[in-house]
């Protein structure tokens, strides 16, 4: 997986084949935070 920083209170996680996805979303439920995690609609290539 890959993590960039967008904007200050913003960040974009690349999920790849992987649980990243589960993961962020149960981080989130567990500890009460206020975000939102969606998939976005974006294709990245690795080269």
């Amino acid at each position: 997986p890959v993590l960039l920083k967008l904007d200050d209170d913003m960040f974009w996680i690349s999920i790849a084949d992987s649980d990243v996805l589960l993961w962020a979303k149960g981080i989130a439920v567990g500890l009460n935070l206020n975000v939102r995690i969606k998939e976005p609609d974006v294709y990245p290539l690795a080269v």
